[in-house]
């Protein structure tokens, strides 16, 4: 069984743009899909990186406080000893 539609040449246009536009719209909406993955990417691997750097400047920080301690104990028994 075949059914036959009739359109008119005016419809037939407007249907094949539409047809044409939502094909664009698909190829968009695949890239900025692509693009938007790629982005969300980006911000977990900033993320990390700054989790990273906070824990490095954490231990440079107490590294830092530790040679500062054994320094003031080194003065204060350089002072002593005098």
């Amino acid at each position: 069984m075949q059914d036959n539609i009739i359109l008119a040449r005016g419809e037939y246009e407007i249907l094949l743009k539409d047809s044409s536009d939502l094909a664009m719209l698909s190829n968009d909406y695949k890239h900025l899909k692509r693009r938007n993955e790629a982005l969300e990417e980006h911000i977990e691997d900033l993320r990390k990186d700054t989790k990273l750097y906070i824990k490095l400047y954490k231990n440079a920080d107490a590294r830092a406080n530790q040679l500062q301690k054994m320094l003031d104990e080194k003065e204060l028994e350089d002072l002593t000893n005098d």
